[in-house]
C-alpha cells in the first residue's frame, strides 16, 4: 500500500484517539483477564511442580498392611523406572500440644541428610540421592535426640512454635513402636507432602482430619518396627509438568511396573512376616517349655518342702503335747507347794500379828514405864527442889517463930500491963481501943480541967503505943505464922511425897523387871518368826523360781505353739499357694499353649498384605491444590467470556460508528478504484493496532497482577512457594488471549465494514437515509402514551427506534452488572458458609470425644457435667465413624463422610437443625432414616429413595469390606463437611449392633473464665480423649475460603472497571451519533440542562434496563460460578443477599452517573453551526 495510505490510518487514529483508546482498554481487559486467570491456574501447577521437584516429593507412595522391610524396599528400588526410594515409619496418634488435643502424625525422616541439606529458594539441595520428601527448615533447628521433633510451619498453634507434644493414645499399639511419648519441638518445617495447611490429611482419630505432623529421627522409632510407607521417585517424571497427561502417563507406567511386582513383593513380605513370626513363636514356645519345666520343678520342690514341713509340724505337735503334760504336772506341784507356803505364811502372819501385838503392848508398857519413870524422876526432882526450898526457908521459919514468940510475949505483957491499968480488953486491939478511949477521956477531962493522973495517962499512952506497935506488927506476925504453917504443911507433904516416891520407885523397878522378861519372850518369838519367815522366803523363792520356770516353760510352749501354729498357717498358706500356683500354672500353661496355638493359627492365617499404590492424586494437599488451580481455569473460562462478549459489542458499536462517520470517504475510496479489501484493511489495521496494543498491555499487566494476587490468596492455605517476580508469561495462554481479543475486534470491525461496502460509491457518498418512521409499542397504549411529555416520548422513541444500539448497550451493561452481582453473590455464598453453618444449623460449639474403652459411667459423668454447667438441651450424644460413601451415580471420586447416629433422635434437633435448604422443612430423623448432607448428595448423585453405599475405612483411608447399602430418606442443608445421619434402626440393619456413643456435643459460653473452666474440667474427666471447639474449625475454614473471597474481590474490581469503560464508550458513541440532533435542540432554544436531560435520560433508562437484565443473568451466572469455585470441604451458600443486588445495581448506576458527569463538557462543547453544516 502507498505511504499515503498509512498516513491516512495515522490521521484516523489521531483524530479518533478516544475511540482508539476505548478499544485498547476493552481488549486489554478481556485479554488481560483471560490470560491472567489462565496463567494463574497454569502458574499454580507449575509452581507446585517446581516445588515438588525441588523438594523431590514422591511420585508414587506405597503403603502396606504388613509394612515393609529393608528387603521389600530393595525390591521396589530395583524396579525399572524407579529413580529413588525412601522408606518411612509413621503412626497417627492423639496428642496434647501445649494443652490442646490434636490428631498428630509422627513420621520418621532422614535426619542426617536433612542436617546436611541447604535451602536455595524453593529447592532443598542434598547430596543424598535417596532423600525424598525433603523438609525445608523455616525456624529453629533439626532434632538431635529421640525426644525432639520438628513440626509443620504454618500449623503451629497460635501462630508460634509449640513447645511440647505429649502422645495420649493411638488406634494402634504404641508399645514397641515409639521409644518416647513426649517430644520437645525444636523447629518448624515445610513439607511438599503436606501443602494444604488447613486440611493436612485424613486420619482415623479425632475428627477424622489430621491436625499436625511431627517429624522425628529414625532412632525415635523402635528398630524392629517395619516401615509404614515407601516414597518412590519416578525416573523422568520431573521432565513432565505435574498434573499433565504426560506426567501421569510416566507415573502410571512405572506404577504399572511396580504393580506387576507387588504380588511377588507381597508374597515375599508375607513369607518374611510369617518366618519372623514363626521364629518368634518358636522362641516363645521354647521359652514356654523351659519356663514350664522350671515352674514344674519349682512346684515339685515346693510340694517336697510342704511335705517336710508337714512332718516337722506333726513332730512338733507331739513334742508340744508332751511338754504341755510335763508343764501341767509341775504346775500342780507348784500349786501344792504354794498352798503349803500360803498356809505357813498365814500362820506366820498370825504369829507376826501376835508378836506385833506383844510388841505393841511391850512398847505401850515401856512407854508407860518410861512415862512413870519420867514422872517419878520429875517428882523426885520436884521433891528435891521442895526440900531445897524448905531447907532454904528453915532459918527464916526459925526467925519467924522467934518473932511470933516475941510478939506473943509482948501481947501477954500488954495484957498484963493493961489489966494492971485496969483495962479489960483481952486483945491488943481492944486494949488499944480502951487505952485510946481512956486517953481521950483523960485528955478531955484534963482539958475540962479535971484533974487527972499523969501517971495513969502516961501508962495509958504507953499501953496505947505498945498496942499500936503490936497492931502494926500483927500482919507481919500473921504472915510469919502463915509461912510457918505452910512450911510445916509442905514439910509434912514432902514427907508423904517422899514416901510415895519411894513406893513408885519400887513399883517402877518391879515393872521394869516384868517388862524385860516380856521383851525377852518377844525377842525369842521374833527370832522364831524371822527364822520361819526366812524359811518361807526361801520357799517363796523356790516357788517363784518354779513359777518362773513354769512361765518360761509356758512361754516356750506358747512360742512353740505359736511357731507350730504359724508353721501350720504357713503350711496351709503354702499348701493353698501351692495349689493356687499349681492351678494358676496349669491355667497359664493352658493359656500359653492356647496363645501359642492361636499364634500359630494367626501365623497360618496371615493373609497376603494389601499394598496400596498411591500417586500424587491421592495426596490431599497436591490434589486439592490442583483442584483449586483447575477451578481458577474454570473461572478463567467463564469470566473472560463475558469480557470478550462485551469487547465484541463495544468494538462492533465503535467500529460501526466509525464506518458510518466515514461513509463518504469509503465511497470516495471505492470510486477511486480501491478494492473492498484495501478499504477494509484500513479499519482492520485500525482495530488490529488497537487490539494488539490492548492485548499486549492487558497480557503484560494482568499476567503479573492477577496471578500474584491469587497466589497470595491461596498462599494462606497452601505451603507452595509463589513463583519469583516477574512472573513468567505462559506463551500458549498469552497467544490464546491475544488471538481471542484481536479476533473479536477484527471480526466486529469486518462485520461493520462489510455492511457498508455492499452499497455503491454514490450512495456511500451521500448521508445514510433515515429509517422510515415507525410507531413503537408504547404508542399503542394510549392512556399511558397520552400522559407522557414530549421529552419522554422522544426518549422512548429513540430507545426503541435504534434497536441494535439498544440491544448492544443493554447486553454490555447487563454483562457488567451480571459480573458485579456474581462477585458479590459469591462473597455472600462464602460468608454464608460460616454464618449459616454455625448459626442456623449447628447449635453446639464443643465436641467431646470419648475413648473406646470409656465406661458408661464415664460417659454419663461427662453428659451430666455439661448438662449442669452449660445448655442442658444442647448436650447430646452420638456414635460417629468415618466412612467412604458411594453410589451408582457417583462422580467417581472418593467421598469421605462422617457417619453419625444420635443417641436421642428427638433431642438431637437441639444441637443440629436438619432441614431442606429450599423448603426449610425439617428432615425427620426416624429410626430407619438416612439423611445425607446436600453437598455429599450432589457429589454422589443421590436423592430421597436412592441407594447409598457406605464403606468402612482402613488405616490409609481406603474403603474396606463390602458396601453397606442404605436407602436415602432425606437431604439436609449443611455447608461444611459431609455427614450421613442414620437412625438406630437403619444403622443396625446395615452394620449390625450399634456401639456405644462416644461423641458428646455441648454448648459452652463463647468466651471468659467459665468457658475455660468447663473445658479444663471436661479434659480432666475420666474416659475423655479429645475436647474440640468450633473456634478452630471456623478459623480453619475462614482461612481456606479467604482465598476464593480474594479472587472474587479482584473480579468485582474488574467488573466495576469494565462497567465504567463500557458505559463511557457507549455514552460517548451515543453522543457522537447524535451531534446534529443535539445541535438542533440547542438551536431550538433548549437550555443546557434540558439538552443534558434529553440525552442522558435515554442513557439512564437503557442502563437501568441493562442493569435489571444483568441482575437476572447474574443469578444464573453466580450459580454456575458457585458450583465451579466450590472447594471440596464446603458447600457454598446458594443465596444472593438483597444488599448484593442493591450494590450491583447501585454501582452500575453510579458508574453511569460518573460517565454522564464526564460527558457534560462534551455536550457543552458541541458547536451548533459546525454540527448543522451539510455533510456534502
Amino acid at each position: 500500500m502507498p505511504p499515503i495510505y498509512w498516513k491516512e490510518i495515522g490521521r484516523t487514529i489521531k483524530a479518533s484517539l478516544g475511540r482508539f483508546i476505548a478499544i485498547v482498554i476493552i481488549v486489554a481487559m478481556g485479554c488481560g483477564f483471560f490470560a491472567g486467570l489462565r496463567m494463574t491456574g497454569v502458574g499454580m501447577r507449575k509452581s507446585a511442580d517446581a516445588f515438588y521437584d525441588a523438594t523431590r516429593l514422591f511420585d508414587i507412595q506405597l503403603v502396606s498392611t504388613l509394612g515393609f522391610s529393608d528387603q521389600t524396599v530393595d525390591e521396589i528400588a530395583v524396579t525399572p523406572g524407579v529413580e529413588a526410594v525412601m522408606p518411612q515409619r509413621t503412626v497417627d496418634v492423639m496428642a496434647d500440644i501445649d494443652g490442646t488435643s490434636h490428631s498428630v502424625r509422627i513420621m520418621s525422616f532422614n535426619e542426617e541428610a536433612a542436617k546436611d541439606s541447604q535451602v536455595d529458594g524453593p529447592a532443598v539441595l542434598s547430596e543424598n540421592g535417596g532423600y525424598l520428601d525433603r523438609l525445608m527448615l523455616m525456624e529453629g533447628r533439626w532434632p538431635t535426640a529421640d525426644n525432639e521433633c520438628v513440626v509443620l510451619y504454618k500449623k503451629a498453634i497460635a501462630g508460634a512454635m509449640p513447645k511440647t507434644i505429649k502422645v495420649l493414645y493411638s488406634s494402634a499399639d504404641l508399645d514397641g513402636v515409639l521409644k518416647v511419648r513426649e517430644y520437645q519441638v525444636v523447629g518448624m518445617v515445610e513439607c511438599a507432602a503436606f501443602t494444604n495447611e488447613t486440611t493436612l490429611s485424613t486420619t482415623s482419630l479425632g475428627s477424622g482430619m489430621l491436625g499436625q505432623v511431627a517429624f522425628v529421627g529414625p532412632s525415635a522409632f523402635d528398630s524392629d518396627t517395619p516401615y509404614t510407607q515407601v516414597s518412590v521417585e519416578v525416573s523422568g517424571a520431573k521432565d513432565a509438568l505435574w498434573g499433565t497427561d504426560a506426567y501421569q502417563q510416566r507415573v502410571d507406567e512405572v506404577a504399572a511396573s511396580i504393580d506387576s511386582r507387588l504380588a511377588g513383593i507381597a508374597n515375599g513380605r508375607l513369607a518374611q512376616v510369617r518366618d519372623e513370626a514363626q521364629k518368634t513363636l518358636d522362641d516363645n514356645r521354647a521359652t514356654y517349655e523351659r519356663e514350664r519345666a522350671d515352674a514344674q520343678a519349682q512346684l515339685d520342690d515346693a510340694k517336697a518342702q510342704l511335705e517336710d514341713a508337714k512332718a516337722q509340724l506333726d513332730s512338733g505337735q507331739a513334742s508340744l503335747d508332751e511338754g504341755r503334760a510335763t508343764l501341767a504336772e509341775k504346775r500342780q506341784q507348784l500349786a501344792d507347794g504354794r498352798a503349803q507356803w500360803e498356809e505357813g505364811s498365814a500362820e506366820l502372819a498370825d504369829k507376826e500379828v501376835e508378836l506385833e501385838n506383844g510388841r505393841v503392848e511391850l512398847e505401850q508398857a515401856q512407854a508407860t514405864l518410861d512415862d512413870n519413870s519420867a514422872t517419878l524422876q520429875e517428882a523426885g526432882r520436884q521433891l528435891r527442889e521442895a526440900q531445897t526450898q524448905l531447907e532454904a526457908q528453915a532459918s527464916a521459919i526459925d526467925e519467924a517463930k522467934q518473932q511470933i514468940s516475941a510478939y506473943e510475949q509482948g501481947c501477954q505483957a500488954l495484957v498484963s500491963a493493961a489489966q494492971a491499968q485496969g483495962l479489960k480488953g483481952a486483945t491488943v486491939a481492944e486494949i488499944q481501943q480502951e487505952a485510946a478511949a481512956f486517953i481521950g477521956q483523960l485528955e478531955a477531962a484534963a482539958t475540962a480541967g479535971q484533974p487527972i493522973s499523969q501517971e495513969t495517962l502516961a501508962g495509958l499512952k504507953a499501953l496505947e503505943a505498945q498496942a499500936n506497935t503490936l497492931l502494926d506488927n500483927e500482919s507481919a506476925i500473921q504472915q510469919a505464922k502463915d509461912g510457918v504453917a505452910r512450911y510445916e504443911e509442905g514439910l509434912a507433904a514432902l514427907k508423904v511425897q517422899e514416901g510415895q516416891l519411894n513406893e513408885g520407885a519400887r513399883r517402877l523397878e518391879a515393872g521394869r523387871s516384868q517388862l524385860n522378861a516380856h521383851r525377852t519372850q518377844l525377842e525369842d518369838g521374833a527370832a522364831q518368826i524371822a527364822a520361819a519367815k526366812e524359811q518361807l522366803a526361801s520357799t517363796k523363792a523356790q516357788l517363784d523360781d518354779g513359777e518362773r520356770q513354769i512361765q518360761e516353760g509356758q512361754q516356750s510352749l506358747d512360742e512353740a505353739a505359736a511357731r507350730l501354729e504359724q508353721g501350720r498357717k504357713d503350711y496351709e498358706s503354702g499348701l493353698a499357694e501351692y495349689k493356687e500356683n499349681e492351678a494358676k500354672a496349669q491355667q497359664e500353661f493352658a493359656e500359653a499353649e492356647a496363645k501359642l496355638a492361636d499364634g500359630q493359627a494367626e501365623i497360618d492365617d496371615i493373609a497376603r498384605p494389601d499394598i496400596y499404590l498411591l500417586d500424587r492424586t491421592r495426596n490431599y494437599g497436591a490434589e486439592s491444590y490442583k483442584s483449586d488451580s483447575q477451578r481458577i481455569d474454570a473461572i478463567a473460562t467463564a469470566f473472560p467470556f463475558f469480557f470478550f462478549l462485551v469487547a465484541a459489542l463495544v468494538s462492533l458499536t465503535t467500529m460501526t460508528r466509525m464506518v458510518d462517520d466515514e461513509r463518504g470517504l469509503i465511497g470516495t475510496y471505492k470510486a477511486l478504484g480501491y478494492s473492498a479489501g484495501a478499504i477494509c484493511a484500513k479499519y482492520l489495521i485500525y482495530a488490529g493496532l488497537a487490539s494488539v496494543v490492548g492485548a499486549l498491555l492487558g497480557i503484560l499487566t494482568m499476567s503479573q497482577l492477577l496471578p500474584g494476587v491469587i497466589f497470595d490468596a491461596y498462599g494462606i492455605i497452601y505451603a507452595v512457594p509463589a513463583r519469583p517476580w516477574p512472573l513468567p508469561i505462559e506463551a500458549p495462554q498469552a497467544l490464546a488471549a491475544a488471538f481471542l481479543g484481536i479476533a473479536v475486534t477484527l471480526g466486529a470491525t469486518l462485520f461493520a465494514c462489510l455492511s457498508s461496502l455492499r452499497e455503491s460509491p454514490a450512495s456511500l457518498m451521500q448521508p445514510r437515509a433515515p429509517k422510515a418512521g415507525k410507531r413503537i409499542l408504547l404508542e399503542r397504549v394510549k392512556p399511558l402514551w397520552n400522559r407522557l411529555s414530549f421529552s419522554w416520548k422522544v426518549t422512548f422513541r429513540n430507545i426503541f427506534r435504534y434497536k441494535r444500539r439498544f440491544f448492544m448497550t443493554v447486553v454490555g451493561i447487563a454483562g457488567c452488572t451480571m459480573l458485579l452481582l456474581t462477585g458479590f453473590g459469591v462473597r455472600d455464598s462464602i460468608n454464608d458458609i460460616i454464618d449459616k453453618q454455625f448459626g442456623e444449623i449447628m447449635h453446639y460449639n464443643l465436641t467431646v470425644g470419648l475413648a473406646e474403652d470409656a465406661t458408661p459411667e464415664e460417659h454419663e459423668a461427662v453428659v451430666t457435667y455439661l448438662a449442669s454447667h452449660t445448655n442442658a438441651a444442647a448436650t447430646q450424644s452420638a456414635y460417629t465413624e468415618n466412612v467412604m460413601a458411594d453410589s451408582a451415580a457417583s462422580d467417581g471420586k472418593n467421598h469421605t463422610a462422617t457417619l453419625t447416629v444420635p443417641e436421642d433422635a428427638l433431642g438431637f434437633s437441639s444441637v443440629m437443625t436438619l432441614r431442606n435448604r429450599v423448603t426449610k422443612e425439617p428432615c425427620e430423623l426416624a429410626d430407619d432414616a438416612c439423611i445425607v448432607t446436600e453437598k455429599l448428595a450432589a457429589s454422589l448423585g443421590v436423592a430421597p429413595g436412592d441407594t447409598l453405599e457406605l464403606y468402612q475405612e482402613d488405616a490409609v483411608g481406603n474403603r474396606t469390606g463390602s458396601p453397606h447399602k442404605i436407602t436415602v430418606t432425606g437431604v439436609c442443608e449443611t455447608y461444611l463437611g459431609s455427614v450421613v445421619y442414620l437412625g438406630k434402626g437403619a444403622y443396625e440393619k446395615a452394620f449390625g449392633p450399634l456401639p456405644e456413643a462416644h461423641t458428646v456435643y455441648g454448648l459452652v459460653p463463647e468466651s471468659g473464665s467459665e468457658r475455660q473452666e468447663i473445658i479444663e474440667a471436661v479434659e480432666a474427666m475420666g474416659g475423655v480423649d479429645t475436647v474440640t471447639l468450633n473456634d478452630e474449625t471456623i478459623a480453619s475454614y475462614r482461612s481456606m475460603l479467604k482465598s476464593v473471597d480474594s479472587v472474587m474481590i479482584v473480579l468485582i474490581a474488574a467488573a466495576a472497571l469494565l462497567a465504567f469503560v463500557v458505559l463511557y464508550n457507549l455514552a460517548n458513541i451515543n453522543i457522537a451519533e447524535r451531534v446534529r440532533e443535539i445541535a438542533s435542540l440547542k438551536v431550538l432554544g433548549f437550555t443546557p440542562k434540558e439538552v443534558d436531560a434529553y440525552v442522558f435520560r435515554e442513557i439512564v433508562l437503557i442502563v437501568i434496563i441493562g442493569a435489571l437484565v444483568g441482575l437476572v443473568m447474574g443469578v444464573w451466572f453466580e450459580s454456575y460460578v458457585i458450583v465451579t469455585a466450590e472447594v471440596d470441604a464446603a458447600m457454598f451458600g446458594r443465596e444472593i443477599h438483597a444488599v448484593s443486588f442493591v450494590m450491583a445495581f447501585g454501582l452500575t448506576l453510579g458508574f453511569c452517573g460518573l460517565v454522564l458527569l464526564a460527558m457534560l463538557p462534551k455536550l457543552a462543547s458541541i458547536d451548533m453551526v459546525e454540527s448543522l453544516k451539510s455533510v456534502e
